[in-house]
């Protein structure tokens, strides 16, 4: 390389670079211009190469990785969901269960009151005596009707 052929491209490159740094430090301050000449160039071939790295390949890993995450996000959901459900379904088997056991409570009261009027001496008495029963010493008078 010639002297001069060298000094022009260490002076386009440096130029090229001291171009960038300004449109960094412009773009900073939010002015917008436009270099000129081989600076627009090599500034385009920047962007481009920039997006270039940002629009990586799928890669298998990257597929693999977000559809196992998908899959834990629906199978979370759907734990969630079904211990919900699971959660209302006793809620209900307690309610009715609840409603149950009040329902024989009561039965129990009606009873056990059955049972103490049925134990008394009056209450006896007065069943026996319907069954003919007498006590021991009453005179029992038989009554019999004419038959037509």
């Amino acid at each position: 390389m010639s002297a001069i052929t060298h000094h022009r491209f260490h002076a386009t490159h440096s130029n090229a670079r001291n171009a960038y740094e300004a449109d960094d430090a412009e773009s900073m301050l939010g002015t917008l211009t436009r270099p000129t000449g081989v600076a627009n160039v090599e500034r385009l071939a920047r962007i481009r190469r920039a997006q270039q790295r940002s629009r990586r390949p799928v890669t298998l890993t990257r597929v693999v990785i977000l559809w196992a995450t998908l899959a834990f996000v629906v199978a979370l959901t759907g734990g969630i969901g079904n211990e919900a459900w699971a959660r209302i379904q006793l809620e209900q088997r307690v309610a009715q269960t609840q409603q149950r056991n009040s329902a024989i409570r009561q039965e129990i009261t009606r009873t056990n009151r059955a049972v103490s009027q049925a134990e008394s001496p009056e209450i006896i008495e007065q069943r026996a005596r319907a069954w003919g029963y007498a006590r021991p010493g009453d005179h029992v008078v038989v009554i019999i009707l004419p038959s037509h």
